[in-house]
């Protein structure tokens, strides 16, 4: 539960619990007696409701009361255990309002719970609160007003670019691209509709002016452009569809139609009118390009029932840091048992080398090395799929010497293999998992004993080290297979929209203004799926950052364009983004003071505006100064209106004692002659 006060109380049900500041633990207060049996087996005392929890859980709340009731269980695909409680407590809102809590069961992150009665502490594994699926309510609110009241605690969250980018994404795209792999085929009336709707929401997701360009508010959103977004879409399916059993009524249809092309092709004549390809051989060929089908590594599709899902090995995985897991495991190596042998496996891929090498040493007791091997598994495979191939290499070898009594530890550097190799599946790296779980049931029927552990990578644990100089060294021998792994291939085709979407930035680079103060002249590309702000950053702020950075915004350079006022500064420089960050001497003082840490030759406008470190400078100083904010603009205009009447009011001043002064030397003169 997150706390929205210094102190808060929730009254569940009957059960009331009491949160302070000073601790996470939850007080259940003299209200109500509990005992621990109680609260580890309540259940709500209602039906139970099949659901899924929209993906943006916390903007659509509402739409699960008209099926949700207090005390109801939803149970999802992932049998996962929810529940909808009722919980009261004064939020910042203003009144007492009823909450409507969606909650999950976490058995990895049990509550502290004191009974406040007896002081006793006890641990249990209660339902906790889904992020942000929360649903205010109060008795004397009509459901519009309510709907108001959350809006307005939202708001400042929701004005942040990377929560109305997370909204694009999920509400609209979700939408716009729905079954876009059945029509989508490239045609210009939906390309022209789809990036219509995207330039919308970029101008809203930056705050940015409408004439800012295109393609560089692409790169700051990272929103790649429609037209991209729908071909991915399509290869991701294709993809999607390469790991499904080949008996899945969509690769039967794709099979039946290739055969279907084939006999066409066998009896064609010349004045046969040509196969026309359907949209499923489009999706077909969209990443058939990439890799042979025929090489792709082979699953096989439930092979694991749901009942045997447990592995006859051990996985351990230390939560300590690489530098003490690292020492750790040198006293253990140093105090081994002599019935153990350790194994160490790794996987290199070198830039001089070809495919991806396999390295296993096997270390004795008395510290002799008693087995070594060097294996290239090809070029069409990850580092990752190499790290699960040396495991599974390191089980086998052992239980061709294991003996009763003996034990095995085999040592990884990669956990994210290790848990891959924990986890019976259809995914990917099945291969490896049967072969690993079949040479370990054979260690254990010989009554010796296996476990896969974790160790820290290039930290001197020397049979890590051998490892990887043997892996290092297979990069240079000849590969033993040409299988495509499913990992490589979602990777191409990842990187293939990259590359779209790299080539249409040089394109527009091309026909783009060639003054040195656009965009492209000033920044190197860099496409990503984050927006690259820090975290904390207002809504005022983060508009005022990108327009800096893209030229169009509440600067006199840029307002000068189209006759709004003059380009020049109040310190009678051009006003141009670069000349406010770096050189303006109004805000020399601030700019000393958050700049005193960056060199010269980093002050920049690239460094300050595109770097990490640079980009947290920025926000800082605009935060303080205010620069290129619209509050900014409307004061600074204001002063300079009031500036120049004072102005005008004290040159007509000086002329009219002028006047008065020629007056008093015309009478003088008149009164000399006379």
């Amino acid at each position: 539960m997150a706390r929205s006060s210094a102190s808060a109380t929730w009254n569940c049900g009957s059960m009331r619990l009491e949160m302070t500041e000073d601790s996470n633990d939850i007080v259940i207060g003299d209200a109500f007696q509990i005992s621990a049996s109680l609260v580890c087996s309540y259940q709500p005392r209602s039906r139970v409701v099949r659901v899924s929890v929209p993906q943006a859980k916390w903007l659509s709340p509402q739409l699960l009361v008209k099926t949700l009731r207090v005390g109801d269980m939803i149970q999802q695909e992932a049998e996962e255990e929810l529940g909808i409680f009722n919980v009261s407590r004064r939020t910042k809102m203003g009144g007492y309002l009823s909450q409507e809590v969606i909650m999950i069961r976490n058995p990895r992150k049990p509550w502290r719970i004191k009974l406040a009665d007896c002081g006793r502490d006890i641990c249990i594994m209660p339902f906790h609160v889904m992020y942000g699926t929360q649903l205010y309510l109060e008795t004397t609110r009509a459901f519009a007003q309510h709907c108001l009241a959350v809006i307005k605690v939202k708001w400042l969250y929701l004005q942040h670019p990377k929560a109305l980018r997370q909204l694009y994404i999920a509400c609209v795209t979700s939408i716009a691209d729905y079954a876009s792999v059945i029509w989508w085929r490239g045609q210009a009336h939906f390309k022209d509709m789809m990036q219509s709707l995207q330039n919308l929401a970029l101008r809203k997701i930056l705050g940015v002016f409408k004439t800012a360009p295109i393609p560089p508010m692409e790169v700051e959103a990272g929103l790649k452009p429609s037209k991209i977004r729908l071909d991915s879409n399509i290869r991701q399916y294709a993809f999607r569809l390469a790991k499904l059993s080949p008996n899945h009524p969509i690769n039967i249809e794709k099979a039946s139609l290739i055969q279907y092309q084939a006999n066409l092709d066998a009896i064609s004549t010349p004045r046969r009118k040509r196969y026309k390809p359907t949209q499923l051989d489009k999706i077909k060929e969209s990443i058939n390009q990439d890799f042979n089908p025929s090489s792709l590594e082979k699953i096989i599709h439930f092979n694991f029932p749901p009942w045997k899902r447990e592995t006859p090995f051990r996985v351990n995985i230390s939560n300590s840091s690489k530098e003490d897991a690292a020492i750790l495991h040198n006293i253990v190596f140093k105090h081994r048992d002599k019935d153990t042998t350790y194994i160490y496996t790794d996987a290199s891929s070198t830039e001089k080398g070809i495919g991806i090498g396999v390295g296993i040493v096997a270390i004795q007791s008395n510290n002799r090395i008693l087995y070594q091997e060097r294996s290239n598994i090809g070029t069409n495979q990850l580092v990752y799929n190499g790290e699960l191939f040396g495991v599974t290499r390191a089980i086998e070898y052992a239980s061709s010497i294991a003996y009763t009594g003996q034990k095995f530890k085999i040592y990884s550097d990669n956990q994210a293999g290790l848990y891959r190799l924990k986890t019976p599946s259809d995914h990917p790296g099945q291969a490896n998992q049967i072969r690993a779980i079949k040479a370990a049931e054979v260690i254990r029927a010989k009554g010796a004993e296996i476990s896969l552990n974790w160790v820290p990578g290039h930290t001197s644990v020397e049979g890590n080290e051998l490892a990887d100089k043997l892996a290092k060294e297979a990069t240079t021998i000849q590969p033993t297979s040409n299988e495509t792994s499913f990992g490589l291939l979602g990777m191409t085709v990842k990187e293939y929209a990259s590359d779209q979407w790299l080539d249409t930035l040089k394109q527009y680079e091309l026909r783009s203004n060639q003054s040195p103060s656009t965009y492209s002249k000033l920044f190197p590309w860099k496409i990503g799926s984050k927006i690259k702000l820090p975290s904390g950053t207002t809504r005022n702020t983060a508009s005022a950052f990108f327009q800096l950075k893209l030229g169009h915004g509440y600067i006199k350079s840029y307002l000068h364009r189209f006759k709004l006022t003059n380009n020049k500064c109040i310190c009678s420089n051009i006003e141009a983004p670069q000349h406010l960050l770096i050189s303006c001497p109004i805000y020399k003082t601030k700019r000393k003071e958050i700049f005193k840490k960056i060199p010269l030759s980093k002050n920049t406008i690239q460094f300050l505006l595109h770097t990490k470190i640079g980009i947290e400078l920025a926000i800082k100083f605009i935060n303080i100064t205010k620069i290129a904010t619209r509050a900014w603009h409307l004061a600074r205009t204001l002063e300079q209106e009031v500036i120049e009447e004072v102005v005008v009011e004290e040159e007509r001043g000086e002329e009219n004692e002028e006047e008065a002064v020629e007056e008093i030397r015309e009478g003088f003169d008149l009164l000399t002659i006379s």
